[in-house]
């Protein structure tokens, strides 16, 4: 496995995902490739990364369709997390909704965020950490 390979984040990095990116990068600019990725860091542990973003460019449509079903899916279900939690402020609700159509790029990792609030907390008291994610993690007032 990779873990026994790369104890050193940056050689992982170095041998694997930089190379696999040029490599990609230079096909697609030849025309031999449909598509390419771009990279960085999303968590970090200190100095060590635990968490990378990919972000797939490509010259097909259909996996633009994937992407936005995706998007959707997304999208849904973290309406329906706050919907469950946040019923009275349909208000509420709809800035999010506005929120998430207008940055369907980030509507996966809101999403993580609050299904992780919602397995990690008391039920009784997860409005407010959502309210309080969505605000200082967003912008979503």
């Amino acid at each position: 496995m990779l873990k026994d390979k790369y104890k050193n984040g940056t050689d992982f990095k170095k041998n694997v995902l930089n190379v696999a990116q040029k490599e990609l990068q230079e096909l697609y600019e030849a025309n031999q490739s449909e598509l390419y990725f771009t990279y960085s860091e999303k968590a970090k542990e200190g100095k060590r990364v635990t968490e990378y973003w990919f972000e797939i460019h490509n010259r097909d449509k259909k996996i633009q369709a994937i992407s936005n079903d995706l998007f959707l899916a997304h999208g849904r279900r973290t309406l329906e997390i706050i919907g469950t939690f946040i019923k009275k402020d349909k208000e509420y609700l709809k800035r999010v909704a506005k929120w998430l159509e207008e940055n369907p790029d980030r509507a996966m990792e809101l999403h993580e965020k609050l299904e992780n609030k919602v397995l990690n907390y008391d039920k009784k008291g997860i409005a407010p950490i959502i309210r309080y994610v969505l605000k200082m993690d967003f912008g979503i007032v």
